[in-house]
C-alpha cells in the first residue's frame, strides 16, 4: 500500500510538473507569435507615441515618430525614412545608400556616412528594441517572462507580459529593469510597450545618487512587408541648404546678443550682465554627464 501511495504521489507530482512545463510554454506562445511575424521582414510602417522620464527628475518628454524601415536578408536596416515630433522640436532622418541625412525643421540638413542605421533609443525594431528583448528572452531566459492578465489599448483586446531582465541587490541596494509589452489578440502585433527601473550609483563603495527610468509607447497603423521602397534614389529636397558650421568666436569679439527664460520662468538677456564676467553653461537635464557636472560648476 505504502509503495502503490508512493508510487501514486510521484506520478501525480509529476503530473503537476508537466503541466506546469506545458502551462509556461503555453503562455509565452502569443511572444512566439508576435516575434514571428517579424521573421525574414521586408518592410515595417508604424506611427510610435512615447513618453519618456529623464534619468535624474521627474521632467518628462513627448515624442512622436512616424517610420518606414526596409531590411536585407539578414534583418538588418537596409533604409529608414523616421520623422520626430515633439512640443518644441520637428525633424527628420534618412538613411539611404549607408548616408545618413538628417533634416532640420529649418530647411538645413547634416549628411555623414554609416555602415548600418539603429534607430533612436528606445525604438520598436533595434537591437534594443522590443523586438530583440522578446526574442532574447523567449530563447534564453524564458524563466524571466510573466504572462499578467489580459487588457485593453485603445479598446484592443491584448495579451499583457512583463520580462524581468534585472532584479538583484547589490551592496544592500536593489536594481532591477523591467519591459512590459501588450500583444493585439488578433493580429499578434505589438500594440504598446513600457519599461521601468531603478538603480544606485556609487563612488568609493558609498551611495552618492540614483537614477529612475521610465518610458511608454503605443503603436499605431503597424503594417509588415507592404511599403514600397523608394529610399534607394533618396535625394535631399531642394528646398533643403547643407548646415553651416559656424566658426568660433575670437577673443576679443562683442558677444551676440540673446535672450533666455529661466525654469523660474525668469527672462534673462546678455544686457542684463553688463559690465560683469558670465559663464553661460549649455546643458541637458537627461545627461548623466551633465547632471554630474553641476556640483563641479557650483
Amino acid at each position: 500500500m505504502r509503495r502503490l501511495l508512493a508510487t501514486m504521489s510521484v506520478l501525480t507530482i509529476t503530473s503537476i510538473y508537466c503541466n506546469f512545463l506545458f502551462a509556461q510554454k503555453n503562455a509565452i506562445t502569443p511572444l512566439e507569435k508576435m516575434v514571428e511575424k517579424f521573421k525574414n521582414i521586408k518592410s515595417l510602417q508604424y506611427e510610435e507615441s512615447s513618453v519618456t522620464k529623464t534619468l535624474f527628475s521627474n521632467d518628462t518628454a513627448k515624442l512622436h515618430f512616424s517610420k518606414l524601415l526596409f531590411f536585407d536578408t539578414a534583418g538588418h536596416i537596409r533604409e529608414a525614412d523616421e520623422s520626430i515630433n515633439t512640443d518644441t522640436y520637428s525633424g527628420r532622418a534618412v538613411f539611404s545608400n549607408k548616408n545618413l541625412y538628417n533634416l532640420a525643421s529649418d530647411k538645413s540638413y547634416t549628411v555623414r556616412k554609416e555602415e548600418n542605421y539603429l534607430g533612436p533609443i528606445g525604438d520598436l525594431f533595434n537591437n534594443g528594441g522590443v523586438i530583440a528583448i522578446n526574442k532574447k528572452h523567449i530563447f534564453r531566459y524564458p524563466q524571466r517572462i510573466s504572462k499578467l492578465n489580459d487588457t485593453l489599448v485603445d479598446g484592443r483586446k491584448c495579451y499583457y507580459y512583463t520580462i524581468t531582465d534585472l532584479d538583484t541587490i547589490i551592496n544592500g541596494n536593489r536594481h532591477f529593469s523591467c519591459t512590459y509589452i501588450a500583444i493585439d489578440k488578433k493580429s499578434y502585433l505589438p500594440v504598446a510597450s513600457s519599461y521601468s527601473g531603478y538603480g544606485a550609483i556609487e563612488k568609493g563603495g558609498m551611495k552618492v545618487g540614483s537614477f529612475n527610468l521610465f518610458g511608454k509607447s503605443k503603436y499605431d497603423n503597424v503594417r509588415l512587408n507592404t511599403a514600397k521602397n523608394d529610399l534607394i534614389k533618396f535625394k535631399v529636397p531642394e528646398a533643403y541648404h547643407l548646415h553651416e558650421n559656424l566658426p568660433l568666436l575670437a577673443e576679443g569679439t562683442m558677444a551676440p546678443e540673446w535672450v533666455g527664460t529661466a525654469v523660474s520662468e525668469n527672462t534673462y538677456s546678455s544686457k542684463s550682465f553688463n559690465g560683469k564676467v558670465l559663464l553661460l553653461f549649455l546643458s541637458d537635464i537627461g545627461c548623466p554627464a551633465n547632471q554630474l557636472s553641476v556640483p563641479m560648476l557650483n
